[in-house]
């Protein structure tokens, strides 16, 4: 998968999400806020910047 190793792969996945929804990336945390399908919030806290946000855009995907 390009996202898991592709910052630039990733961030396009990203800016996708941002045109629906609100997107917060604030070092090794990042928080999908949402209130479709249930959803309300989705935190990650990652042991670095690119693995936190991987794992937000992965568990916002698997709820769509």
């Amino acid at each position: 998968l390009r996202f898991a190793s592709d910052w630039d792969w990733l961030m396009i996945a990203v800016e996708k999400i941002e045109e629906y929804y609100g997107v917060q990336i604030d070092g090794d945390v990042c928080t999908v806020f949402c209130s479709q399908n249930s959803i309300k919030e989705i935190i990650i806290v990652g042991d670095t910047k690119r693995e936190a946000v991987y794992e937000a855009v992965v568990e916002f995907i698997e709820t769509l």
